[in-house]
């Protein structure tokens, strides 16, 4: 097939996400303008499964073709090796330009080079903060929750610049047909983000995390008190999420949105 007529492919991958945490699903509260248009303009699936909740194992499959349990891969440390397949390498030695940016968690080290052309990660030297909430002993020490944190935070600074780049490499005309793959780190634990989104979502509000069929009737206390103390992450998390789909110039959004003629996006967990 001519190169003229392959279309270009944006892979746009979050981490932790649920389907049902997005505003074209039906949520109340939380605010994802940026998927809501994407799906206005395309299409939501709502019965697309992960293979697996642990993210390399997931993104082994999807990247495979296979299951996780095909050839062993089963844990955060078995990622695909030479001698699998590999999406990004099928698109190379097919003639794409493969852009990769952000988190990995899918390829072995040694396989990487063979899988793309052009490999993004970091802040770019922007320098980050380190957050160390919890002093040992503290009783939130052992969880997720880190709550409010610096703009310049490690992760979420390593979002926005693999975003921003991203933009910039969609802006430039380019020789060859292109497959980008986007990753991003958040809305992955722990639950930490700066403002204004950390008090975009009043605690009060965020709805609860599934109950049981009949409420609390006849359930252990505790389990009702989890999910009372689950509002302050969950609105902390959600917005992480917010952020990480900030319409802002330079950032997901305007890559997104960049006139790019016979390019295909797609948005998964």
């Amino acid at each position: 097939m001519p190169s003229t007529d392959r279309p270009n492919v944006i892979l746009f991958l979050t981490d932790q996400w649920r389907a049902k945490d997005a505003g074209y699903w039906g949520n109340p509260v939380i605010k994802t303008p940026c998927i809501d248009s994407l799906v206005a303009d395309g299409a939501g699936f709502r019965r697309c499964f992960v293979q697996n909740p642990v993210s390399t194992t997931s993104r082994a499959s999807m990247a495979s073709g296979w299951y996780c349990h095909v050839n062993g891969h089963r844990t955060m440390h078995h990622m695909l090796r030479r001698h699998e397949p590999n999406m990004l390498r099928t698109f190379k030695e097919a003639g794409y330009y493969v852009w990769w940016g952000g988190k990995n968690d899918m390829i072995s080290i040694p396989v990487i080079p063979d899988s793309c052309d052009e490999r993004v990660q970091g802040t770019g030297g922007q320098p980050t903060a380190k957050v160390e909430p919890w002093k040992l002993g503290d009783r939130l020490y052992h969880t997720f929750l880190w709550g409010e944190v610096p703009e310049n935070y490690g992760p979420s600074l390593g979002d926005d610049y693999v975003a921003q780049q991203a933009a910039e490499f969609v802006r430039k005309p380019q020789k060859e047909p292109f497959f980008m793959l986007v990753n991003q780190t958040f809305p992955h634990p722990p639950y930490a983000v700066a403002e204004p989104y950390f008090s975009m979502y009043d605690r009060a509000e965020v709805p609860f995390p599934i109950r049981p069929p009949e409420g609390f009737r006849g359930k252990p206390k505790i389990l009702k008190a989890v999910h009372e103390r689950m509002r302050r992450p969950t609105a902390t998390w959600a917005g992480s999420w917010t952020r990480s789909r900030k319409p802002a110039s330079g950032t997901t959004r305007s890559w997104w949105q960049a006139p790019i003629t016979g390019t295909s996006s797609a948005t998964t967990r």
